[in-house]
């Protein structure tokens, strides 16, 4: 039949089911008149918007037909134009089944080329809405970026995989880079993570640009205490410390980004500083094998270089503390007396102490330097006075 609007054709009686209805029947004509235009549903110049429906039932089907031959595969089969005049192409279908949204030749069963696709979760959050990618019978379920074959051969090509053994994978020219277990545990470099984030081969660099530190570690959160921190100090972004606290949260150790390192004081001086505000004790812990003398602690000062000629070594000095006014502080050398045969402790008494200026041995008050008269007045008794004085000798 020729073309004819829908308000010009006569009654169809006795068509059955299946049966296809020819809109517009023009064999001969051009492709402009080979559409389906509103035209020939209503006419140009009525408002009304045509609605094809598919039919009432719920279970009835709008079936699109592309052809009632056989179509080449690759060659479009149902195409939607929208624009000036039918000028662009919203989506062409394939006689394959691939469907194209902004190409007319799509590669895939979803092929969208150019613009921004994009998914709203119009009811907030519910996890059963978005983008699901469901498992293949073989219990994969993998998400290409970039590539033209399955698994990207090429730099750049990046592969999102969920492993049916145990983890999910990111891949990239076909090589594993991240793996995360099913425990939770991630690996980088590593396709068998035993730890919460277990990093293999290279460095591994962590950066702090406007944050107080790079690397926190502590039991749950800031708030419950921190074990170790590390990266820049909280108070300068121009200084990098390496901080360790205890689990309330207080400062114990800080080695500082020029080496300095401080125990018990945030701002150490010199190359190991101790806090001033509480007494402190450096010592070597007792030996821990049984019936075991305890081993000797040396401090030494440094030696001339090897193979100088007549240099000195670098001098040992034990200094007290800074006293103020007509305060004095000293330095005292104390030694274990040998007791009676046995297992308990020796005493520990003072063989040598300075005070200030002055000086004292056996655990005497020290005494100044002792003036003894000049020539014949020196007598015997004012040279052992003066070593009395001292705690050198004593008279039985």
């Amino acid at each position: 039949m020729a073309d004819a609007r829908t308000t010009d054709l006569v009654e169809l009686t006795a068509v059955a089911d299946g049966d296809m209805i020819d809109i517009v029947d023009d064999p001969g004509g051009s492709p402009s008149s080979k559409k389906i235009t509103r035209a020939n549903f209503l006419g140009s110049a009525d408002a009304i918007i045509p609605t094809i429906i598919g039919g009432t039932d719920v279970t009835d089907i709008l079936k699109l037909q592309g052809t009632s031959g056989n179509g080449t595969l690759t060659s479009p089969a149902i195409q939607a134009l929208v624009g000036n005049n039918g000028g662009t192409v919203a989506y062409t279908v394939l006689n394959n089944g691939n469907v194209g949204i902004g190409t007319t030749s799509p590669g895939a069963k979803l092929d969208v080329t150019g613009g921004v696709v994009r998914m709203v979760n119009p009811s907030g959050i519910n996890y059963n809405e978005g983008l699901r990618l469901n498992e293949a019978t073989n219990g994969y379920a993998v998400l290409h970026l970039g590539g033209s074959l399955l698994e990207g051969t090429a730099a750049g090509d990046w592969t999102l995989l969920k492993n049916p053994s145990d983890h999910f994978e990111i891949r990239e020219n076909g090589e594993i880079f991240v793996t995360i277990k099913n425990s939770g545990n991630v690996g980088i470099g590593t396709t068998a993570p035993n730890v919460k984030l277990d990093v293999s081969g290279g460095r591994t660099r962590l950066r702090a640009t406007a944050e107080p530190y790079a690397l926190q570690l502590s039991r749950t959160d800031i708030n419950a205490g921190v074990g170790f921190y590390m990266g820049v100090d909280n108070n300068s972004v121009t200084l990098p410390d390496l901080r360790f606290s205890n689990n309330a949260g207080t400062e114990l150790m800080r080695i500082q980004n020029g080496g300095n390192v401080g125990i018990g004081t945030t701002a150490p001086t010199n190359l190991l500083s101790l806090g001033g505000n509480a007494a402190r004790i450096a010592w070597m812990e007792r030996h821990t094998t049984a019936n075991t003398a305890g081993n000797t602690l040396t401090v030494q000062a440094g030696g001339a270089t090897a193979g100088a000629t007549d240099k000195n070594g670098g001098d040992l000095i034990l200094k007290p503390g800074v006293s103020t006014g007509t305060g004095e502080s000293g330095v005292q050398i104390q030694g274990a007396i040998a007791g009676s045969t046995g297992t308990a402790d020796a005493t520990i008494t003072t063989a040598m102490r300075v005070l200030g200026n002055k000086i004292g041995f056996y655990n005497v008050t020290p005494v100044a330097r002792q003036v003894l008269a000049t020539g014949a007045g020196a007598t015997a008794d004012d040279v052992i006075t003066a070593l009395q004085n001292l705690g050198l000798v004593s008279q039985s």
